[in-house]
């Protein structure tokens, strides 16, 4: 008897888009895989496309959960994001973050460039009043 091993079929998409509760209602992705070399180019590209198809000011509240993990690319691109969104008018939230995000974002000094919402209730309360504080 002969094993065969064939290659693994990865889902290539970084984030899942699951929901949008009204025209103007904050964007709410949630991460299917880590923040780091090897996702976040295709996690570039989502957001680009997310942030550019907005025909309202983006509000985007990201979820990641304690499970994820996010190097240093990872919080580059989720404060690029942000900025890109605060440009338009909106903004960028992540639920739920774990604690190599949190670490950094509070030794890099970040919490001014990305708002780290602890549960899913205060990131809804911080996306009906995104864009009104900006």
């Amino acid at each position: 008897m002969v094993a065969s091993i064939g290659p693994v079929e990865a889902d290539p998409r970084v984030f899942d888009v699951v929901g949008r509760p009204t025209y103007v209602g904050p964007i709410w992705l949630w991460a299917q895989n880590d923040l780091d070399l090897a996702t976040v180019p295709a996690a570039r590209a989502e957001l680009a496309g997310l942030l550019s198809d907005a025909t309202e000011p983006p509000v985007v509240l990201v979820y990641l959960g304690a499970e994820c993990f996010v190097d240093v690319r990872g919080l580059r691109l989720l404060v690029g994001a942000a900025r890109q969104a605060r440009g338009r008018g909106g903004d960028l939230a992540v639920v739920a973050p774990p604690h190599c995000l949190r670490w950094m974002v509070d030794r890099f000094g970040l919490g001014d460039e990305l708002f780290l919402a602890p549960d899913a209730r205060s990131a809804a309360r911080w996306g009906r009043t995104a864009g009104r504080h900006l």
